[in-house]
């Protein structure tokens, strides 16, 4: 009989032991407490998110609706609103987005990529909403798509000469052919040195802009050459990006953010008094720049930057159009992700 209680007494410990809770979330352990980014709050996260689902429904709506023309149908997907769509749906974990982003792609990717054959100007070269596509369904079209843009649209082309590409005037395009080459290396196509060519380009544009004498800076150009920058460091690594986009965007904020207007001139300097106000639409297409510094090197300054960057384009950002819309939430849920993790480095890098 004793050795039958001793028995139920060493299974109740063990049962007792075994049940303890395990959390859904891993919890910090006192060795490791929360990291300043996870305590200090994202500026207007949740007018953002609100944003997102109110404005979204809208211009999906609006792009069910086939009785409208072709050409404003195409102009409310500009920014890639397939890439929008579908990074919604990866936010709210929401599947009903995914019919937006398939309506979206119908009109940019059906209509007018295949039909065209590639062969569009490069200020409409948009592969990354069908590069997800493919990742996600992987539907053959989407990845026929990106490889058409990246060999036929305007200045991706390997046969393009340089010389039409040095300019910082071709920043967007040249900013859009980046992101088309890695694109194309993301659903299976080989590596072309035209790439290597375009980033270098890319960084001496951000030279020119900052550094020459005649320069005029023209602010969304940065935002975008900043993002094919990015993005070709995350997936190839490159040791310039960092120092220089650092410096670029120091200079940006000394030059052309104006803070009682919480938003950056649009252009330097221009004959239009109008393009030289500031454009509080601009303002995410650059706030996931300074939040990637932050991420990068842990200076407090970048993220503080980053959040009244992201403050003043949430709360006064016009995004009843489609194209507006789009360019709001094209890049900005990568300023989310690095402003919410844990910095690569505790200091300047």
């Amino acid at each position: 009989m004793r050795a039958r209680n001793l028995l139920i007494a060493a299974l109740s410990l063990l049962l007792i032991s075994g049940c303890k809770k395990t959390p859904l979330v891993d919890e910090p352990s006192p060795e490791e407490p929360l990291g300043e980014e996870q305590t200090v709050a994202i500026p207007e996260l949740g007018r953002w998110e609100a944003q997102m689902v109110q404005y979204g429904k809208k211009h999906c709506q609006s792009l069910k609706d086939s009785s409208r023309p072709f050409d404003p149908l195409l102009a409310d997907t500009y920014y890639d609103g397939q890439l929008v769509f579908l990074q919604i749906e990866e936010y709210t974990k929401d599947p009903s987005w995914g019919e937006c982003a398939n309506i979206a792609k119908k009109i940019y990717r059906d209509k007018y990529v295949l039909p065209n054959e590639g062969k569009v100007p490069g200020y409409w070269n948009f592969s990354l909403g069908m590069v997800k596509d493919y990742g996600k369904t992987r539907d053959q079209k989407s990845k026929e798509g990106v490889l058409l843009l990246a060999k036929n649209a305007a200045y991706s082309g390997d046969l393009t000469p340089h010389t039409e590409t040095e300019s910082s005037e071709r920043s967007r395009e040249v900013a859009y052919a980046i992101l088309s080459h890695l694109g194309a290396e993301e659903v299976g196509a080989i590596p072309r040195t035209r790439v290597k060519v375009l980033v270098a380009q890319a960084l001496k544009h951000l030279r020119q802009w900052f550094e020459a004498e005649d320069h005029n800076i023209k602010t969304f150009m940065v935002g975008l050459t900043a993002q094919a920058l990015i993005t070709y460091d995350e997936k190839k690594g490159n040791d310039q990006v960092l120092p220089a986009l650092t410096s670029a965007l120091e200079s940006l904020w000394r030059t052309m953010w104006v803070p009682s207007k919480r938003a950056f001139k649009y252009v330097e300097r221009s004959d239009d008094p109008k393009e030289l106000e500031p454009s509080a639409d601009l303002n995410l297409l650059l706030a996931p720049a300074y939040a990637w510094v932050y991420h990068k090197t842990g200076d407090k300054e970048f993220r503080e930057r980053a959040d009244q960057i992201f403050a003043g384009g949430v709360t006064q950002a016009w995004l009843d159009n489609g194209k507006q819309f789009n360019q709001n939430y094209r890049w900005s849920f990568d300023y989310v992700k690095w402003r919410q993790a844990r910095p690569e480095s505790s200091g300047h890098y």
